[in-house]
């Protein structure tokens, strides 16, 4: 046996096209079950035999390799958001504070390498500032007109963060109504037709809907949508990545992988899909159960003989509330007879099963004393342990379940520090939706104004030039400061000692530029009849303080 057959056994010999594809297909099939465990019922409405999901001894099913089907896990994700609060109170949370009511554009034009001033760098960003905001706050900038940019960035979120993957389709209007000619629409996940499975020993070969360069780039998407022409029918249209004859986007594919070779995504909580399930049903069950207990219940104890039962068990001849009945029920016209000194239970027309209403226990046996039963409901222990689950599925999604439940400790600084590290996760999270979604909109809305005349980038057909004019950052609404002025304050002590600087701080306060940001106050300052640096701010109706004035005293 040689080195090479010893580390990968014997080379098979060649097979015909056909049996080839039946062993590929059957190998396919025996991986699943093994990947996803032996389960052979509906998880979250859809089967999880090919899920990828956990066997039924709680943990991954250890096999030789791990097989994810992306529609199944897909699939579940979407259910586990509408029957589980908790799951879809970390989605939630996420989309708020990555997204909020929309990332804000703010072009920053490099000018050392454009070979201009930052004047006209600066002049050129607000007007193309000001234009990129009219085109997003238009219903014009979705090709169904239903949201604007603003509100399609949320919904981008939401869906890159429960299915893990967005489809956006770009579209060019030739409608003279409309500010800019391009329209972004989506394309669900479910209409790129194929496999979709993703193998954890290594690259497959299962189609995923995706077409592909020799180098793995993706060119085109088998999309599956209605018969424009034959309502009732589907058929898969080949869409390319980008226009062949004027380089234009048409689709984008925005996702996170986390194999080698993986080409589709799959929701950032799919590994808690059971356990999201498992806290739904826990408190289903305690919420019942607390429901149930708390009807109250009374036992008849004897305490000079045996303990009295009678009227337990003469209940069924005098059941409480209505009765649904069929032809063949006899109702006695009297009332049963109890023995003497037996419980009698007398009802009355307005109880039910659920609300006892007014009722009696009349004639009871010397001796006996009604003792209420004690409730055997959930006791705090039960919020405890849910709270606790709650706790390792958000964090194991980036977010404390403080942020989550909007719920924060007494303590400001666990408080700041939760805040602290999720403003972290928050930043790479919308570093991926921007480079994946919003970038290469922006750069398609600009191209379009360069075309139309309305704004100028001189060389934008060279490549550094115009990744120099692309050249941006986007503002979103930040994180609350618990204590914003000891933040200032002990920025103001790092300042002093070198620790950090104002070009640093800028940068990560709101993603702006330093020296820009002197120049601007510069500017502004030089404007004003009073220096707010040097003096404080006057109040509202009076004059400003001149400086130059010498005290007359």
């Amino acid at each position: 046996m040689g080195i090479k057959e010893f580390f990968f056994g014997k080379t098979p010999k060649p097979q015909p096209q056909q049996q080839q594809k039946s062993i590929q297909t059957a190998s396919r099939d025996a991986q699943q079950p093994q990947a996803a465990g032996d389960f052979t019922t509906l998880r979250y409405g859809f089967d999880t035999r090919r899920s990828g999901g956990k066997s039924r001894r709680g943990l991954s099913h250890y096999q030789r390799t791990l097989v994810l089907d992306h529609t199944a896990l897909r699939m579940n994700g979407r259910y586990m958001m509408h029957d589980s609060k908790e799951a879809r109170m970390v989605n939630r949370r996420f989309t708020d504070c990555v997204v909020g009511n929309g990332l804000r554009l703010n072009p920053s034009p490099d000018a050392d390498v454009l070979g201009i001033s930052a004047d006209q760098a600066e002049a050129w960003a607000k007007d193309v500032k000001t234009r990129f905001d009219l085109w997003a706050r238009s219903k014009g900038s979705d090709a169904t007109g239903t949201n604007n940019f603003y509100q399609n960035m949320r919904f981008y979120e939401w869906q890159y963060s429960r299915d893990g993957e967005v489809f956006v389709r770009l579209n060019y209007s030739d409608d003279p109504e409309l500010i800019n000619p391009v329209q972004i629409g989506f394309v669900d996940p479910n209409q790129i037709r194929g496999d979709e499975f993703t193998i954890s020993l290594g690259p497959t070969s299962q189609k995923d809907g995706i077409i592909k360069d020799e180098n793995g780039k993706e060119i085109g998407y088998k999309v599956w949508i209605q018969d424009p022409k034959n309502p009732g029918a589907f058929k898969a249209v080949e869409v390319p990545a980008k226009d062949p004859d004027t380089g234009r986007p048409i689709m984008l594919h925005g996702y996170n992988p986390e194999y080698a070779g993986q080409s589709r995504g799959y929701p950032e909580m799919s590994h808690g899909l059971e356990d999201f399930e498992d806290i739904t049903s826990y408190s289903r069950s305690a919420a019942k159960k607390m429901v149930q207990e708390s009807t109250l219940g009374f036992a008849v104890e004897n305490v000079l003989q045996d303990p009295s039962d009678m009227g337990l068990q003469q209940l069924d001849t005098g059941a409480a509330g209505p009765v649904i009945v069929d032809e063949t029920t006899t109702i006695p016209a009297e009332p049963a007879t109890f023995g003497p000194g037996a419980v009698k239970y007398c009802e009355l027309n307005e109880a039910t099963q659920t609300e006892t209403g007014p009722m009696y226990l009349l004639g009871g046996a010397q001796g006996d004393k009604l003792v209420q039963v004690k409730s055997a409901g959930p006791g705090e222990k039960s919020g405890e342990f849910i709270d606790s689950q709650i706790d390792y599925l958000s964090a194991s999604r980036g977010i404390p379940s403080s942020v989550a439940r909007m719920k924060f400790p007494k303590a400001h600084s666990a408080s700041r520090g939760e805040l602290g590290l999720f403003a972290d996760v928050k930043e790479i999270e919308k570093d991926d939706i921007v480079s994946d979604g919003f970038d290469p909109v922006y750069e398609a809305w600009l191209s379009e104004e360069i075309a139309a005349g309305r704004v100028r980038a001189l060389g934008w057909s060279d490549p550094i030039l115009r990744a120099a004019w692309l050249k941006n950052f986007w503002t979103g609404k930040p994180l609350p400061d618990i204590d914003p002025l000891k933040t200032k304050q002990a920025k103001e002590i790092e300042f002093k000692w070198g620790l950090t600087d104002m070009d640093t701080e800028a940068n990560l306060n709101n993603g702006s530029d330093g020296p820009t940001n002197r120049a601007k106050l510069n500017r502004q300052v030089s404007e004003l009849d009073w220096n707010p640096f040097e003096t404080d701010m006057p109040p509202i109706g009076e004059e400003p303080p001149d400086a130059t004035e010498e005290d007359e005293d």
